[in-house]
C-alpha cells in the first residue's frame, strides 16, 4: 500500500509529500478544507486526506502539469483555471 509521508506546517496548514519532489497542501478553515494540488495519481490521495480531515474539501489545481494535477480524478470537487484545460488533457 502506498503512503503519503506528511507534517504539520501550522495548526491549519499541512504538506503532503508525493514520491518525486511533488508537494500538496491541506488548508483547513472553520467549516471547510482545500487541497492544493493533487500530485501524479500515483497511491490513493483521497484515502490520506481523509484521515487527516472530516471536513467538507474542495481541491484547488494550481496548473495542469501532471505532477500537480493528475491525482483530482480521486476528488468531487475541483477547480482549475480553464486556461490550463489543454495542458490537463494532453
Amino acid at each position: 500500500m502506498i503512503t503519503f509521508p506528511y507534517e504539520k506546517v501550522t495548526d491549519r496548514i499541512t504538506r503532503i509529500f508525493a514520491f518525486g519532489t511533488e508537494l500538496m497542501y491541506l488548508v483547513e478553515g472553520n467549516e471547510k478544507a482545500a487541497l492544493i494540488d493533487t500530485g501524479s495519481g500515483f497511491g490513493s490521495l483521497k484515502n490520506c486526506v481523509s484521515k487527516l480531515t472530516d471536513k467538507p474539501l474542495i481541491v484547488l489545481l494550481t496548473h495542469g502539469h501532471t505532477d500537480h494535477a493528475f491525482g483530482a480524478g480521486e476528488f468531487d470537487e475541483v477547480y482549475m483555471n480553464h486556461e490550463d484545460d489543454y495542458i490537463y488533457k494532453d
